[in-house]
């Protein structure tokens, strides 16, 4: 896989390469289409706001993480809100995993009523730094909620139609995470913690499924940054293989590089380009039936 951290040889430089990845993914965002890198067709091409209910294979659910934070990222904006309900709508999505939200439950359950989406949506979680907006078909198969006192997990056990429970675990990973060793360490504390919920699910026999902004890439070759920390990649990597849990994105695409467009955080500092994959969903093995990552018009 080629590493956009260094040259690329003769010819050809590797910063004005992740910077024209950078541009191309920016000019999608200024679009007004969205477009997939990975197996999972759009099921609408263009945003609009007459969504009125979910289309594509309901017998699948379909699950998505959005890190809506920055400074103007916070679901009790009605124009934001507005437009993650329609793109689920759109997209056929049936469970969304927020990450710094900046919106407490009760904040976002006050603006769907004001767009008028409150009978099609439920919210769940703490609010603030990690939320759930669920379509409401589907909240009704939630049977327990799970939330730790952290702040940055929380969780779901979902009944379906498979009688086999499946536990959801979001998760707001420590930024920084890669590159200081303090919040390498702070991340391997939060990691450490999910563990005893998912062995005790895993005796169960039920699915488990964890996903969100993570904050540390799978491997070096998965961020342009020159100053990666080996030992959280490391940590990361070791702690969902004794899970027995697969990178599902890595897994349904197996020749997924950072220069076909595989990656969840961009930005240009100082005429650099930062790419890295920070957003994962790790899973039980068979239970996907697809992974990729929507690019979003803004």
């Amino acid at each position: 896989m080629e590493n956009l951290s260094g040259t690329s040889g003769p010819g050809g430089d590797a910063r004005s390469h992740a910077r024209a990845l950078f541009q191309a993914r920016s000019a999608l965002h200024l679009g007004k289409s969205y477009s997939s890198v990975g197996d999972i067709p759009n099921f609408s091409s263009t945003y609009h706001t007459s969504a009125s209910a979910s289309t594509g294979n309901n017998t699948l659910t379909r699950i998505i993480t959005w890190n809506v934070g920055g400074a103007d990222g916070t679901l009790a904006d009605p124009v934001k809100l507005n437009f993650l309900c329609n793109t689920m709508l759109l997209q056929g999505i049936h469970i969304a995993l927020i990450t710094e939200c900046h919106a407490d439950v009760a904040s976002i359950k006050n603006t769907l009523r004001e767009l008028h989406l409150h009978a099609k949506f439920r919210v769940r979680g703490q609010g603030k730094l990690i939320a759930w907006l669920i379509q409401t078909d589907t909240a009704d198969r939630i049977v327990q909620d799970l939330s730790l006192t952290c702040g940055r997990i929380s969780g779901i056990v979902l009944a379906g139609a498979c009688q086999t429970r499946t536990l959801i675990l979001g998760i707001y990973g420590i930024s920084g995470a890669t590159t200081d060793h303090h919040c390498s360490r702070a991340q391997q504390e939060l990691l450490a913690s999910l563990t005893p919920t998912i062995l005790a699910n895993l005796k169960l026999k039920h699915h488990i499924i964890v996903l969100g902004d993570f904050n540390v890439t799978p491997g070096h070759s998965w961020s342009t940054s020159a100053s990666l920390l080996s030992s959280s990649i490391t940590h990361l990597e070791s702690w969902r293989t004794s899970l027995g849990l697969t990178n599902a994105l890595l897994e349904r695409n197996s020749t997924a590089r950072l220069t076909s467009g595989f990656f969840t955080r961009s930005r240009l500092t100082s005429n650099v380009a930062e790419l890295s994959l920070l957003d994962h969903a790790y899973i039980s093995p068979n239970i996907i039936r697809g992974a990729a990552i929507l690019v979003m018009p803004a």
